[in-house]
This record gives structure tokens, C-alpha cells and sequence, in this order.
């Protein structure tokens, strides 16, 4: 079991709350670097999905560090992840939502919705396709309407296509960052 300490602000409350928090470039790129870091020596590292990536999940320190928790739905990865349960509707990638099969990259979509939640400074619109995943041009659309970075806009692109092997990785989000 992982015992972290209680953080008294997370992402979702930020979000939310547009007047109270200035949102930069720096910032968002903070949590990029941060985030994408900590899934990737999670997964590379200890062997884990953390399978639950999204706002609420992301507590923010004084220091505007970012970091991951709730891990109760992370899953020891093997070959062959088939899994029962997983995740966050609105945030999980297609082939959990499809096939029950958690991928190395599924933790990228999820990061990838939840940049976009934070770039709209908007809940994402329920845009999903039948298996109840949000859909890729579905949300690339809906974040068109949006004063976002082409930079972003190309990120979650990449971070959201559909085929997990095509997926970029978390080392190249944090290449393409710094």
C-alpha cells in the first residue's frame, strides 16, 4: 500500500475555479513535465498503469509541484493486462473502454483528456462513441473553439490517437515540453 500525505488543493479544484488560479504556459507545461515523469517512473520503474489519471487524481504542492496520487486503481503490467474494471469513464482510453486491455500507453489518454480539461478550463462535453470513451475528434473539435496553442492542440493529437502503439509516449511529451 502507498501512504502519501493530504494535499489540500488538486487539479479539478483549480479548474473549476478560473479566477482564483492564473494558468500559464509554464504552468502547463510544469504539469506536463511533472506528471508525465511520475507516470513513466511509475510504469518504468515499479511495473504499474496508474489507470485513474485525471483532475481530482492530481494534487498540487506550495511550490506548484505536481504530483500523482489515488493509486487504488493502478495495475501491475504485464503482457497480457486484461482487466475487469478501470478508471474514469470520461477518461479512459479506447482499448480498456473496447477491450478490457490496458496498454503502456493508456495512461497517455488520459493525460491527454485531462490536458485538454485544463487548457478549456471546461469539463469535456459528453462526445463518446458507443463504448463510452470520449472521442478523439470529437474533443480535438471542441477544443478548436478554444484560444489554445496550436503546440497543445498538436500535443493532445497525438496523445488521443485511438491505436495505442501510434500513441506518443511519456518521453516524448517530456522531450517536446522541455
Amino acid at each position: 500500500s502507498i501512504i502519501m500525505k493530504k494535499y489540500d488543493v488538486d487539479l479539478f479544484n483549480v479548474l473549476v475555479q478560473p479566477s482564483k488560479y492564473d494558468i500559464t504556459e509554464q504552468y502547463i507545461n510544469k504539469f506536463l513535465v511533472d506528471i508525465s515523469s511520475s507516470l513513466l517512473r511509475f510504469r518504468e520503474h515499479y511495473g504499474y498503469f496508474h489507470s485513474d489519471v485525471k483532475p481530482a487524481n492530481i494534487f498540487i504542492e506550495d511550490d506548484n509541484s505536481f504530483i500523482l496520487g489515488d493509486f487504488d486503481m493502478s495495475i501491475k503490467y504485464t503482457n497480457n493486462n486484461i482487466i475487469e474494471e478501470c478508471g474514469t469513464d470520461k477518461y479512459i482510453a479506447p482499448e480498456i473502454a473496447y477491450y478490457k486491455y490496458a496498454h503502456k500507453k493508456s495512461d497517455v489518454w488520459s493525460l491527454g483528456i485531462t490536458l485538454g480539461f485544463m487548457l478549456s478550463r471546461q469539463k469535456l462535453p459528453d462526445i463518446h462513441d458507443k463504448s463510452g470513451c470520449l472521442s478523439h475528434p470529437g474533443v480535438i473539435d471542441h477544443l478548436c473553439k478554444y484560444n489554445i496553442p496550436d503546440i497543445y492542440i498538436d500535443l493532445i493529437k497525438l496523445m488521443l490517437v485511438p491505436e495505442p502503439d501510434e500513441r506518443i509516449d511519456f518521453i516524448d511529451i517530456i522531450k517536446l515540453i522541455k
